[in-house]
C-alpha cells in the first residue's frame, strides 16, 4: 500500500488570514509543516492541496508539491 500525506492550506482565514505564509524563525508556516511532514518515513509522497493562487505560487517557487483544489471542496460545518 502507497500512503501519500496531504497538507490542507487555506490562505482566507477568518481570525489570521494569510497565516499560512507567515514567518516563524524565519521560515513560512507552510514551509515549516511541509519540512516537519517529510520526516514521516511512512509516507511515500507528501504534497500541499490548496485553493490560493499565492500559495501555490510560493510551493511552487519552493518545490514543494502542490495541487491546486476547488473553494468548492471545503467542508462547511
Amino acid at each position: 500500500m502507497r500512503i501519500v500525506g496531504v497538507i490542507p492550506v487555506r490562505f482566507a482565514s477568518l481570525r489570521f488570514p494569510g497565516k499560512p505564509l507567515v514567518k516563524i524563525a524565519g521560515v513560512e508556516m507552510v514551509k515549516r509543516v511541509y519540512l516537519c511532514a517529510r520526516l514521516c518515513e511512512a509516507m511515500e509522497d507528501l504534497l500541499v492541496a490548496t485553493d490560493d493562487v499565492r500559495i501555490l505560487e510560493f510551493c511552487q517557487k519552493e518545490n514543494i508539491p502542490v495541487l491546486r483544489t476547488s473553494c468548492a471542496h471545503l467542508m462547511k460545518l
